[in-house]
């Protein structure tokens, strides 16, 4: 399978040259709730086929307000899958701030009621839901992770059998839901998600893989705090969800042991 990109926006372009990710180089801000990134084209070739990935960005704020919702309701409800990033500080034993934040289990339902709308209940949205629990390094050292778990790993790949190794993901899966499992939130998103979606899969992956430190810096006459990686960015299992993802879309194989 070759991954070509298409011409990006202008928007996206300038993004990608003012916000590397380096060590030293402040982190580009998160997603902003009531704005719209530009989205992203990219272009799958296999066997001649071609496959377009449009890949849009929504703050979880814009999918619970109601009048956010009906903004960008229309690019959820499109949707062929759906990547949910869950921050780790959304679960109260691991949040120590008192930000109010936005609960996965509220960002889920708007999500299904955004899809189905007046069509009923009992039914179960087919499109593939990833949950990705994100900067997975900052919960090494927490009780309810062993050390050596899988979530720690990077994945490792076959060049003898490229695709989606399902025995990994499995391993990987089981931890991640019985992470989520020992926190009521986290119960609270697994109940969620299995109510309303038939196709769930599990993830956890860190982008940076390493430390960050706040720093003010003035830009524009404005003095702001910003994010910047201590070391050089490794990230881990980050390409996960979007393997698995294109695995259920029939795009890339799936390898690895069968299941039982």
């Amino acid at each position: 399978v070759d991954l070509v990109p298409l011409d990006m926006t202008p928007a996206n372009k300038q993004f990608l040259e003012e916000h590397p990710v380096k060590m030293d180089v402040p982190l580009p801000q998160g997603t902003v709730p009531g704005a719209l990134t530009p989205p992203l084209f990219y272009v799958l070739i296999k066997g001649g086929v071609y496959h377009t990935l449009v890949f849009y960005d929504v703050a979880g704020e814009s999918c619970v307000e109601i009048d956010e919702l009906i903004k960008y309701g229309g690019f959820i409800r499109n949707a062929d899958g759906i990547i949910m990033i869950l921050d780790p500080h959304q679960f109260n034993l691991i949040n120590t701030s008192d930000d109010n934040v936005i609960h996965p289990k509220a960002v889920i339902q708007a999500m299904f009621n955004a899809f189905l709308g007046g069509k009923g209940q009992g039914q179960l949205l087919g499109i593939p839901m990833a949950l990705a629990l994100s900067k997975s390094d900052t919960l090494e050292g927490e009780e309810l992770i062993s050390s050596n778990s899988n979530i720690f790993r990077d994945l490792v790949y076959d060049d003898r059998h490229p695709g989606f190794d399902t025995q990994q993901y499995r391993n990987l899966m089981g931890e991640v839901r019985r992470f989520l499992n020992g926190m009521p939130e986290g119960r609270l998103t697994i109940n969620a998600v299995n109510q309303f979606f038939a196709n769930t899969g599990l993830f956890a992956f860190s982008a940076l893989n390493c430390g960050v430190k706040v720093e003010e810096r003035t830009v524009d006459g404005e003095t702001k705090k910003v994010a910047m990686p201590v070391a050089h960015p490794n990230p881990r299992r980050i390409e996960e969800p979007l393997l698995w993802m294109l695995s259920e879309f029939g795009i890339i194989p799936k390898v690895g042991q069968p299941q039982r």
